[in-house]
């Protein structure tokens, strides 16, 4: 929903995973590029598997690189008009919340005046036992991640930053449920 409301031809996906989420919108979108960044390189090999299989080859990237160290970024990165991070932003409040205020405000000056959307998406934490809400619990207990917080949460860590949430997109049958946080520069 946020992509068809902005007219992006290029994403980079923060923490990309296996690359489905940016195989996917390329999938859909067919003037999309996108580039993925990962810190695991059997995940980044799947992805470029993945790619080659579908046949987006030319317009996706994928590289080992670190969502938190912009310097280990490739320079294509930086032209981006979406930036995504789902499910890998609440790892930083491990440092404090000041830290994920820090690593939005090197965001939002790394993509001044490239980016329309800066898209963060979040697990919130639940414990009503809905789908797999207490897996995600018991995930990020046992691996030492940060913990996810629940959209209330995030809002006043967003106003402290240089980016400020114009919407907020859920869907709150799904497990784990994430919230979307469509962020622009102030």
């Amino acid at each position: 929903e946020i992509l068809s409301s902005v007219n992006c031809k290029k994403i980079v996906d923060l923490g990309c995973g296996a690359g489905q989420f940016l195989i996917d919108a390329c999938t859909q979108i067919e003037h999309l590029e996108g580039v993925g960044l990962d810190i695991s390189r059997p995940a980044i090999d799947l992805a470029n598997k993945l790619t080659a299989e579908r046949g987006l080859n030319g317009r996706l990237q994928f590289e080992v690189a670190d969502a938190f160290a912009p310097q280990t970024w490739p320079a294509g990165c930086l032209s981006a008009d979406v930036v995504c991070a789902v499910g890998v932003l609440h790892e930083h409040f491990r440092a404090g919340e000041q830290a994920v205020i820090d690593i939005l405000n090197t965001y939002a000056d790394l993509f001044s005046g490239t980016t329309k959307v800066f898209v963060l998406g979040e697990p919130e934490l639940r414990y009503d036992l809905v789908k797999n809400d207490s897996d995600l619990y018991l995930v990020h207990i046992f691996t030492a991640q940060g913990f996810p917080r629940r959209r209330e949460d995030w809002l006043p860590i967003i106003e402290r930053s240089k980016l400020m949430c114009r919407r907020i997109y859920t869907r709150p049958d799904a497990g784990p449920r994430f919230n979307f946080f469509e962020l622009v520069p102030r």
